[in-house]
């Protein structure tokens, strides 16, 4: 929903969407131990207007043991987005996970918190591979951020915003995701489609 500049809420709404382009390589550094850079270009809209095409990267290491893989990732390390005259800085992230199977499922934890500002997001998950499909759930408990557009919601609403589900898909090197939440960032629900290609070592 719309606010004018004195935060008064007339009612309209408004459409936003962000565009990633990456690309990713990775190395081993040890048996156990991969190092992987992203490389990437970002836009956003809102409301019909664009921002500008910001280049940014992530750093990320990968340690694989017995029945648990590791991992800590540097997010966001580049451009601000710009829109009209203004420059909103990408907040930069420091990210660290944990995926193990139980069962037939994957379970996955996960912490991520920015480098400046208050809030550290919580979450959990599971995946099930069901021959080239695997079918994904989870919750995110997002922590309140200075200057937060939206108020959190009460009761069952607020217990269920932190909802997620997805389904991916993999045919030879291609994979293609798809991924809903209930409460994406301040702006609601939101939809991630992505498009994977690979090539070399796995």
């Amino acid at each position: 929903e719309g606010a004018d500049a004195s935060g008064r809420r007339p009612g309209a709404s408004f459409g936003s969407s962000d565009l990633a382009l990456g690309l990713s390589g990775s190395g081993r550094v040890s048996p156990a131990l991969r190092l992987g850079v992203t490389v990437k270009a970002l836009r956003s809209t809102i409301a019909g207007y664009s921002s500008n095409l910001a280049l940014a990267s992530d750093l990320g290491l990968r340690w694989s043991l017995p029945r648990l893989t590791l991992g800590l990732s540097l997010n966001h390390l580049g451009q601000g987005v710009r829109f009209l005259t203004h420059t909103d800085p990408v907040r930069r992230a420091l990210a660290a996970g944990a995926e193990f199977p139980v069962g037939p499922v994957t379970a996955t934890v996960s912490a991520r918190r920015p480098l400046r500002g208050e809030g550290l997001d919580l979450g959990v998950g599971a995946s099930v591979a069901l021959g080239a499909a695997s079918f994904r759930t989870g919750y995110q408990a997002r922590g309140r951020r200075a200057g937060s557009a939206v108020a959190p919601a009460g009761g069952a609403a607020s217990a269920l915003a932190g909802l997620v589900a997805g389904v991916g898909l993999e045919l030879g090197r291609a994979r293609f995701d798809y991924a809903f939440s209930l409460a994406d960032s301040d702006s609601g629900q939101g939809h991630k489609v992505s498009i994977s290609l690979g090539w070399g070592e796995h």
